[in-house]
C-alpha cells in the first residue's frame, strides 16, 4: 500500500508518467496480494479486516483516477488550446493594433490595444491560477475574459474589411481560450 501511494503521490506532484507507470505496477501487485489473501483467509476477524482494506483500496484508486483524469484534461487543454490559441490571439490582435496605427486608424488601434492588454492579462491570470491554484486568479481571469469580450464587441463595431481576417482569428482565440480555461 505504501509503495502504491508513494508512487501515486510522486505522479500527482510531478505529472511524470514514469511514476504513473510505477503506480499502476504497484496497484497490480497489491491487487494480486489482496486476491490471494482473500482466497486463504478463513478467520472471520481477518476476513472483516481484509474487506475493510479492499473497500478503502477501491476508494483510493477511484479517487486517484479522478485526480489523474483532471490532470490529463488540464494538460490537454494547456497543450492543445491555451498554448496554441493564446499566441495566435496575441499575434492577430497585435497585428491589427500595429497595422491600424501605421495606417492612421487610431480608433481601431486604441481599441485593439485595449483588447490586446486585456487578453494578455487574461492569459497571465490563467497561468497564475494553473501554477498556484489560487482562486483569486480564476476570478481575475473571468473578469478579464468579460473585459476582453467587451473590447472585442467594441472593436467589432468599428473594424474594417482590411483587418477582418485578423479580427476573426482574435475572436476565435479569445473565445477558445476563455471557454477552455473555464472548463
Amino acid at each position: 500500500i505504501l509503495l502504491a501511494r508513494f508512487y501515486g503521490t510522486k505522479y500527482l506532484n510531478s505529472h511524470d508518467t514514469q511514476f504513473l507507470d510505477r503506480t499502476y505496477q504497484e496497484w497490480n501487485a497489491l491487487d494480486e496480494l489482496i486476491t490471494n489473501a482473500d482466497i486463504v483467509t478463513n478467520d472471520p476477524e481477518q476476513a472483516a479486516s481484509l474487506n475493510n482494506i479492499k473497500d478503502d483500496w477501491i476508494k483510493y484508486k477511484e479517487s486517484f483516477e479522478i485526480i489523474h483524469n483532471a490532470i490529463v484534461e488540464r494538460d490537454q487543454i494547456q497543450n492543445d488550446i491555451l498554448d496554441v490559441q493564446g499566441p495566435a490571439g496575441e499575434n492577430a490582435i497585435t497585428k491589427i493594433r500595429s497595422d491600424a496605427y501605421n495606417a492612421g486608424d487610431y480608433q481601431i488601434s486604441q481599441i485593439a490595444s485595449d483588447l490586446e492588454g486585456t487578453f494578455i492579462l487574461m492569459r497571465l491570470d490563467a497561468n497564475k491560477y494553473i501554477s498556484s491554484g489560487d482562486n483569486k486568479f480564476f476570478d481575475l481571469f473571468n473578469t478579464r475574459y468579460q473585459e476582453a469580450q467587451e473590447s472585442a464587441d467594441e472593436l467589432k463595431s468599428v473594424i474594417t474589411p482590411l483587418y477582418q481576417a485578423d479580427f476573426d482569428t482574435t475572436l476565435r482565440a479569445v473565445k477558445a481560450y476563455g471557454e477552455s480555461f473555464a472548463i
